[in-house]
């Protein structure tokens, strides 16, 4: 229910709902994100010291409610239009400067049939599936590889912690790059540095390179696709279809993210050998910026 309906909503939420802000929305919904995933698990961590699991899981049912139900019940809607007003509502003079710069194609929207017939929608998928395999395997692993590189467990959650608030740190500022740099340039460029940060992965042993590793990691890599991922989609298929395109995407980026975990236990089974697994997953995340160099942006014909 999360990760299938109420992500994928709410993704597609703030992308209809900013055009010209549309980077700097999602990357602030992102940095929300990440700072949830570091701080949940320690208040609830902290209940369950003091009283037990059960009341943890009140508690965290509770904050739920009135920290995101209630908002969504009172305050969402599907899109400004909604309301009789405009995307990005009202722009300042600078943000009107840069809509009449923006081709005007970016205000095209495309609906399921014609996404389909666009090589660079089957290149995306291809770029971000890969992508969906590789995260969750690396977090899956990365504390038990850690331990082999005599970095104990306690050490290695101390590193997955700090990856995770770096990734927050990643997400404030993704969209600020797409701005600056275009959203498939940046994509790019963070798959390349992703590779070489897994790459890099196989020469942590100790604690303190550990965490300097989950810093540059998080902030370049794991922040930022969060934000990228999403923006790349609206930018490239328009507002009007994109609950229906991110639909047809979500199954195949789940299935992918389901499955990497156990793609990585393969791989370290049959090599008894974390290095193999390392190699692939760095080698997907090159096939992946290639991919998405060449999805080059649509033309509705």
């Amino acid at each position: 229910m999360t990760m299938g309906i109420i992500a994928l909503a709410t993704q597609v939420i703030v992308s209809k709902w900013f055009i010209v802000k549309r980077a700097r929305a999602i990357a602030y919904s992102g940095l929300g994100i990440m700072l949830g995933n570091s701080i949940t698990p320690l208040y609830v961590a902290f209940v369950a010291d003091i009283y037990d699991w059960r009341m943890a899981l009140t508690i965290s049912g509770i904050v739920v409610f009135v920290v995101s139900l209630l908002p969504v019940m009172i305050l969402i809607r599907k899109e400004p239009e909604d309301m009789g007003l405009l995307p990005d509502g009202e722009l300042t003079e600078k943000d009107k400067r840069l809509e009449a710069l923006k081709p005007k194609t970016d205000e095209v929207s495309f609906n399921r049939k014609q996404v389909l017939q666009q090589p660079n929608f089957y290149l995306l998928v291809l770029a971000f599936s890969l992508l969906f395999i590789v995260g969750p395997g690396l977090c899956f692993h990365l504390i038990s590889y850690l331990d082999t590189q005599g970095i104990g467990r306690n050490q290695g959650a101390i590193v997955m912690a700090i990856w995770s608030f770096s990734g927050a740190i990643g997400a404030f500022f993704s969209g600020f790059m797409a701005e600056k740099f275009g959203t498939r340039k940046t994509i790019v460029g963070t798959f390349l540095v992703n590779s070489l940060t897994i790459f890099v992965i196989l020469f942590v042993n100790n604690f303190y390179i550990a965490i300097v590793w989950g810093i540059t990691q998080g902030i370049l890599s794991a922040g930022l696709f969060n934000t990228l991922y999403q923006l790349i989609f609206a930018e490239y298929y328009g507002r009007n279809s994109l609950g229906s395109i991110r639909g047809m995407v979500w199954p195949v980026q789940m299935t992918t993210n389901a499955s990497g975990p156990l793609f990585g236990s393969i791989i370290f089974d049959q090599t008894q050998s974390y290095f193999y697994m390392w190699i692939v997953f760095g080698l997907l995340m090159l096939i992946s910026a290639i991919a998405t160099y060449f999805a080059k942006p649509p033309t509705l014909h």
